[in-house]
């Protein structure tokens, strides 16, 4: 029996220019995630992934409809109870990882977890650790954020993302600056994760990316245009 994680319904998301003009991006939008499932949004520019996904993880709010989280209403939420339940469940991967300049590479990915201590904090660094490693990314733990490349810091925010083991991966196209072996070992990382119980939501225009996930949504002008 399969259990939906996140269940959203009737989701309506607009914004209006500053000259007045109302551009829906996403309209009437239902959709459900499965917990433990591995699901790709796709579609071209502009039709509303992002928002959804950002929607869908409480990053942002719709105009009309609900979003479930585990049976909670995230738009129930304070902004306190709100954060805290993405800081505990959710990793969010984004188009352009931002770091704090004045801290390492390695310093940035710890800090969601630096009040941990003992045995606890032992087996987060081990995990960090494993995901330098495994995404290539070891050399430029001790650097400063403003030395590194696009890839690599595309690669730092995923090891940031996965630090706290959340329940549930966001990712907007992560992918997107990074060069093909590259791409194929983040995905690969997912869909290990996926295999081990973690939710996986993804955002890309890669084909290649999108054959990997077990369930593929396709957005067109803001509404699903179609289920594989």
């Amino acid at each position: 029996m399969t259990t939906s994680l996140i269940t959203a319904r009737g989701i309506t998301r607009a914004y209006r220019s500053p000259a007045g003009a109302q551009t829906v991006v996403l309209d009437d939008v239902d959709l459900e995630i499965e917990a433990g499932s591995f699901t790709c949004l796709t579609g071209p520019s502009g039709s509303g992934k992002s928002t959804l996904l950002h929607c869908l993880s409480g990053l942002d709010r719709p105009d009309r409809g609900r979003v479930r989280f585990d049976g909670v209403d995230l738009g129930e939420l304070d902004d306190r109870r709100a954060s805290r339940l993405r800081r505990e469940r959710m990793g969010f991967v984004f188009q352009h990882a931002d770091f704090l300049d004045e801290l390492s590479v390695g310093e940035n990915v710890l800090l969601p977890v630096l009040a941990r201590r003992g045995a606890a904090a032992r087996g987060t660094r081990r995990w960090v650790d494993a995901l330098f490693e495994r995404l290539g990314v070891g050399h430029v733990r001790d650097s400063r954020p403003a030395a590194l490349s696009g890839g690599e810091r595309q690669r730092a925010g995923i090891c940031r993302a996965l630090v706290n083991r959340p329940d549930v991966v966001f990712a907007d196209e992560p992918t997107g600056a990074l060069h093909r072996d590259a791409a194929d070992a983040v995905v690969e990382l997912f869909a290990e994760l996926h295999r081990g119980g973690t939710t996986v939501v993804l955002v890309t225009h890669d084909p290649v990316v999108a054959e990997r996930a077990g369930t593929r949504h396709h957005l067109l002008d803001g509404r699903l245009d179609a289920v594989r």
